[in-house]
């Protein structure tokens, strides 16, 4: 009875239009912060890929120019696949720690000492023109959310 007295007959404690009231604000909130959120994460996945296709070109470049190849295409140059760029020997040289996830590398020859090579992104969750906005503005889509970045090198 002491509790009653203290509060004038009433008991301590919210009533359900409070708490009903407080579900509504917090669920208006999560209307509000819940796309721009998801916006975020998007965002910060296509900056991912795109500093994952500048270190791999900078690890290409760097591999391609210090340990000078010959021929950096294994199907033009079996007997040395050593000197072949591929992700196993920029690793195993150290020019590149591991691997990005849905990554791949490509290499073929232009011909005149010149060689194209294509990275491709093949993992289908990110915008092309978040990664264009997050600085790679040359790579393109070649199916459907596959993420091409091609260059050149030159001897």
């Amino acid at each position: 009875m002491a509790d009653t007295d203290k509060y004038n007959g009433f008991k301590r404690g919210f009533t359900i239009i409070e708490l009903l009231i407080a579900i509504v604000v917090i669920a208006l909130l999560m209307v509000v912060v819940t796309p721009f959120a998801i916006n975020v994460v998007k965002k910060a996945r296509a900056s991912q890929v795109a500093q994952n296709f500048r270190n791999i070109k900078t690890a290409v470049e760097n591999y391609f120019y210090m340990e000078n190849p010959e021929n950096p295409v294994y199907m033009e140059n079996p007997e040395n696949p050593e000197r072949e760029i591929n992700f196993s020997n920029l690793i195993s040289k150290e020019y590149i720690k591991s691997i990005p996830d849905d990554f791949s590398l490509s290499i073929k020859s232009a011909g005149n000492n010149t060689w194209l090579l294509e990275i491709t992104y093949n993992g289908k969750n990110v915008d092309i023109e978040d990664v264009k906005a997050s600085g790679m503005n040359y790579v393109k889509e070649i199916q459907d959310k596959v993420i091409v970045f091609e260059f050149t090198l030159k001897k």
